[in-house]
């Protein structure tokens, strides 16, 4: 018996072996941990958390940032484990980071 392309195309299960699964989104880890590196640099250099700055600069684009992490339950699981000084926590008033 010959097999032509038609055979091919119309079999019930060319759709199922020839389906290409779409790529899943997965934030990038990597990125997400980079990004908090940075806010854990600035703490460690400047004794303090990033302040919310009149003006924009690079202190209020990582106080920003900071406050992503906190807000975003997800995104604070994913750099919870580098969090060695605690300051994913909401600051509190009076605290003097060592």
């Amino acid at each position: 018996m010959a097999i032509n392309f038609d055979d091919i195309f119309n079999d019930m299960d060319f759709d199922e072996l020839t389906k290409v699964d779409k790529p899943k989104k997965n934030v990038n880890e990597s990125s997400e941990v980079s990004k908090f590196q940075e806010i854990i640099d600035f703490v460690d250099d400047n004794k303090r958390e990033p302040k919310k700055t009149s003006e924009w600069s690079h202190e209020r684009a990582l106080w920003a940032r900071l406050q992503g992490f906190r807000d975003n339950d997800d995104r604070a699981a994913l750099v919870k484990k580098y969090d060695l000084n605690g300051i994913l926590e909401r600051p509190v008033v009076g605290l003097i980071m060592t």
